[in-house]
This record gives structure tokens, sequence and C-alpha cells, in this order.
């Protein structure tokens, strides 16, 4: 390194060149300042070398990693006169135990100048497991060991990781209780080496005696079939009690046709670890169920269920084959069912274990009928109707018979009732079955027989009225017709004046029951003469005794009073009356007069006033 020193910024100049790091940048003094300049060649060496292991088990391989600044020459020397190379980064392999000495030598030839970097490795002896158990099977706990050359501790783990010691002594040997096979790995170490090796142990576990069957209780005949769960083994014997100890079958089937119980083991022999193991199970037979019914019931409507049989101490019947609805709580034999159709019964008798199921047919044959009720009004007809559900042939009875009009043994009879009357039917068919029902037959309650009408005049005389009434007068609404010269055509009292003469009809409808009844009723109605021909007297009688003519009278229904004078052909008065009702006989002073011509005076005032006067003659004929 040389240094120079020159004047520099004089007179408060700023112009001399600095590096970064000067004293300062600006001048500072009035006159001149001192300025160094530094030149640095840099040809002195400097050695300076890494590695990436100091120390390790042979065979230790290093790299090394040269950071010495530029130089002509490199030579490492890595001890045991091993001086060859001359690489800038070296790889080396220490296949000998041992220490090196590395030395890293740089020369400069400018300055001629050397330096020279050290570096101690430690090579270790590498550790060798000579020696481990042997793979085996075993049935019982096994000691696994192992040996090694300059190992100082073992450990031992179910796992190349060794996650879990299993020798906490770090010795060489570990007790193995383990019961299934499984590799175990040893490392053997001094801190630096190691070694790592593995064991393989198989435990053989001797098969426990393990059975399965698909029954243990049932009835008989009984098949149950076994199934030998048991695993590998050497050999199985199946004891089905009753000495039957013959099957080696590995799952074999039996049928116990009897009743009772039966002890069955399964043995299994291991010869491995020299066992011989058994486990049983009581299988029990019960007794079967035995049952049976009637195939057809015919019933009307209700029958009368039973079954028999032998082993069975319960009964169920349902309506159907899964039994989902019970009929017989108490669980008997027998029942009482009413059917209203063919109907198939389940009964099912059991015992708590076995059981039998048998079904039995009810045929009904019974008689379904409806009625239907009527209404009328009183005097009319009716006729009653019987649905015949089943559609069968039937024969019909009807009660009370004595308003049925016809088809009294059929399902429609007619009938009048006077009444509200209940009917009874009874419908029988080919079986012997019948139906009973009844039907009502509401009646008004009014007769037809009391309906009347009056008038207070049926004859009126030129264009006179008069009040129409009916009966009953309430309760009911009316309509009249002709409605012409009508007060109303809808009341019960109407004032009529009809020009001529008239037939009135009135509808009459009960308000409660709709019943329609009819009602008609004349009204004579005239032009009054007050003479011939509405009134007049016979110009001839035959007062014979017959009883035909023989009274002469006045005849006409408008007559207010009259004065009536009948004389002989001389002029005596043999008879006189004032009243219409009072005729001439025929005689005078109580005897018969001679057939002859008698002369009349006739005076009469009509009903409305007027006045009519006649002479005239009337002959007597005998």
């Amino acid at each position: 390194i040389v240094y120079q020193s020159v004047c520099a910024g004089c007179w408060s100049n700023d112009d001399f060149p600095t590096t970064p790091g000067a004293w300062s940048n600006t001048n500072n003094s009035s006159g001149c300042n001192n300025g160094t300049f530094k030149f640095d060649f840099q040809i002195v060496p400097k050695a300076i070398f890494t590695v990436d292991n100091y120390e390790g088990c042979a065979p230790l391989t290093v790299t090394f990693t040269n950071n010495s600044n530029s130089s002509d020459t490199y030579l490492w020397d890595f001890g045991g006169s091993d001086t060859t190379s001359q690489i800038f980064n070296p790889i080396r392999t220490f296949t000998s135990a041992g220490t090196y000495n590395v030395t890293l030598i740089i020369q400069d030839s400018i300055c001629n100048t050397i330096d020279t970097a050290k570096q101690v490795i430690v090579v270790n002896p590498p550790i060798t497991i000579s020696a481990i158990s042997n793979d085996i099977s075993s049935c019982s706990p096994v000691i696994l060991s192992a040996t090694a050359t300059g190992a100082t501790s073992y450990i031992w783990s179910t796992n190349m990781l060794f996650s879990d010691t299993l020798n906490p002594s770090l010795n060489n040997t570990v007790t193995i209780f383990n019961n299934q096979s499984i590799t175990y790995y040893v490392m053997a170490t001094n801190g630096i080496c190691s070694d790592i090796d593995s064991v393989t142990i198989n435990f053989h576990v001797p098969s426990q005696p393990n059975l399965g069957l698909d029954y243990q209780q049932g009835c008989a005949p009984l098949t149950v079939h076994f199934t030998n769960n048991s695993g590998p083994t050497d050999y199985y014997l199946w004891n089905f009690g009753g000495n039957d100890t013959t099957s080696q079958t590995l799952n074999p089937i039996r049928t116990f046709s009897t009743a009772g119980n039966y002890p069955v083991s399964l043995t299994v022999v291991d010869s491995i670890c020299n066992t011989s193991l058994t486990t049983s199970i009581n299988i029990i037979v019960d007794a079967p169920v035995s049952i049976s019914t009637p195939s057809l019931i015919n019933s009307c409507g209700s029958a009368l269920l039973y079954t028999t049989g032998s082993g069975a101490n319960s009964y169920i019947w349902s309506t159907n084959t899964l039994f989902s609805d019970t009929l017989n709580t108490d669980l008997s034999d027998s029942l009482t069912v009413n059917v209203s159709d063919t109907t198939t019964y389940y009964v099912m008798g059991f015992n708590g274990v076995c059981s039998e199921i048998d079904s039995v047919k009810v045929n009904f044959n019974g008689v379904q009928i409806a009625t239907t009720n009527g209404a009328i009004c009183s005097g009319q007809n009716d006729t009653l109707s019987v649905i015949n559900i089943n559609n069968q042939p039937l024969n019909y009875t009807w009660q009370p018979i004595t308003e049925i009009i016809s088809g009294e043994n059929t399902s429609n009879p007619i009938v009048n009732p006077l009444i509200t009357t209940m009917y009874y039917v009874t419908a029988q068919n080919s079986f012997g079955c019948s139906a009973n029902d009844s039907s009502l037959v509401v009646v008004s309650g009014f007769n037809p027989n009391n309906i009347s009408i009056t008038a207070d005049k049926d004859t009126l005389i030129n264009g006179e009225g008069t009040y129409l009434h009916v009966f009953p007068d309430s309760n009911f609404s009316y309509t009249w017709f002709p409605a012409s010269n009508l007060s109303s055509s809808t009341i019960a009292n109407p004032y009529a004046n009809p020009p001529s003469t008239t037939t009135y009809s009135v509808n009459y409808i009960e308000n409660s029951s709709g019943c329609k009844y009819q009602k008609s009723y004349t009204i004579y109605a005239f032009e009054l003469l007050c003479g011939e021909p509405d009134v007049y007297l016979p110009n001839a009688f035959t007062p014979n005794g017959d009883k035909e003519n023989d009274v002469l009278y006045l005849r006409g229904r408008n007559v207010e009073s009259m004065h009536l004078k009948i004389y002989d052909r001389w002029g005596e008065l043999v008879f006189e009356t004032t009243q219409q009702n009072i005729g001439w006989d025929g005689t005078y002073k109580g005897k018969p007069v001679d057939p002859a011509v008698f002369v009349y005076h006739l005076s009469v005032i009509c009903i409305d006033n007027q006045e009519y006067f006649k002479k005239g003659n009337v002959t007597v004929i005998r």
C-alpha cells in the first residue's frame, strides 16, 4: 500500500475529487488543504476454506469449499502424504478411521508470497451390527438381542423412525410380549456412528374355538347350519350330543328330529402351541304345533271360527297372513265373527317358540237390503222400495198388510196409508238367511174430504155478485180459475160477479207439506124476466092421485110474492093462494071438480120488484 500527499482545494475551491469515506468533501480552509491518495495493490494471498463435515464415521465424504482470494496456485494436503489435489473445491472420502490434518496452500507469483489454511477432520470407526436374533415364530414372549462392535447403546423400536423406544435402559436386549406378527428395528450407536438392523417375529396365537349358528332354538324337526369361525387350526371336532362326535366338517348342517336339549361343542387343537380348546352351546328343540280348521263355513252374517290340534297354547285370529290385526284379544282357539262378504280368516297357533298357520273361508250367504222412506199427501198412493244389495233372489213379507194395495210379496208394493205409517219388511233367500228393515211413509195431516166451497148466493140475477168461501181458509195457498170476474184469484174468500153461469175451481197447496188439492163450485147467473118463461102457470094438470102432476103450482124461482085466483065457468072462485108452495089439488069444498076449463087471475111481484099480471085458462084432466 503506498500513500501520496498533495496540495488540494486551495483558495476556497471545492474542486478536489474525493471518494466515499473521505475526511471531508468540502474545502474548510482559506488556504490550501492536504489531500492524500492511497494506492492498495492487494497482492498478498490469503488462504481460507470451509468443510461440510468436521467429524464422522468411516467412510466419511467431505466437501471442501475454497474461499481464498485470487492466487496463482492452490495445493491441498489431505494428510497421509495426499498432496496431489489442485482442484479449487475438492471432495474427498476418508475410508479409514483417524485424524486427518487438511491444509490449503496458496502462492502469489508477483510478490512470491505464500499463505496456508488448516482444518482437522476426525474419522471415527463405523458401527456394524454383527449379530441379531433370527426371524422366528413363537407362542410365548421373545427376548431379542443385537451385538455391534464399537456401539455404546442400542435403541429398539417398532418403526424405522424410532419414534417409540422399547428399551428405556438402551441395552442390547428387549423382551417382546406382542401377540401378532411384527418387524422390530434396532439401532446400535456410539453417539456419532450407528447401524440399523431388523428382525421379524411371527407370534402364533392359538385359534380360539368360535362357533356360529342360524338357530339356537326351534321346532322339531330343526335344521341348524353351524359355522366354524375359529380361524386356522390343525384339527377340529364337532360334538352334537348323543355320542354324535363324528363330524370334522368345517361348517356342518344337522337336523334334530325330536324335541329335547342338545349340547353342541366345538374343539380346536393347535400343534404349534400344543393347545386344545373347546366351546359349547345348548340347542333347544321344541315340540311342533299342529292345528286344523274347517275349509269352508257358510254364514248368514255371523260365524263361529274354531281350530283343533296339538302343541299350541295360544292362538291369534286375523284377516291377513301378516297378522297385523288381532281379532281375539283373549288368544283363544275360537272366535265369533260378523261378516258382510265372503272372507278368509287366518289363525296362528303357537307355544312361544313353535307355530303353525291355517285358514278358513267364511262364505257369506246373508241378505243385505236397504229401504227408502216416502212422503205423500193424504189420499195418495206411495210405492215402497227395497234395495237388494247382494243382488240375489229374495222373498219379501210386508207388514201391515192391510194398507198394501198390491205387490205385498215384492220389493215394490203400493200402499195407501191414511196416516203416517211405518212398514216393516222381511227379505229371505234360498239359504234361509233373512234381513229386516223398515220404511216410513209420512202422510200429510190434512184430510181432503174436509175441503169445501160455499157461496153466499149460488144464483145471481141481473148482475148480482156473491162471496165465495173455502174451507179451510188458512195454512194453505189458493189459486182460483178462471180468474176473471173475481176480486182476487189468490185469497180464500174472493168476491165473484160472473155475467153468466160459471164453475169456479180452486187449487189448494198445503204450506207445511206442499200437498195439492182441488175443489169446484158453480154460480148460476140469470137475466131475470118477470113473466113467462121465467114465471108461468101450467095450462093443465091431472089430479088423479098418481102423484104425477096432481097439483097445480106457480113455477119460477124469482117470485118475491104472488096472488092466484081460479074461477069456474060460472065465475065462482074455487081456489085462491098467495104462497108459491101451495097449489090447487083440483077440489072445491073438499070434492074433486069435474074435468073442465077453469079461468085464473095471476098477480106476481118478482125479486127485482118487477110486476106481472096474467089471465088465462087451466084444464083439469081426469
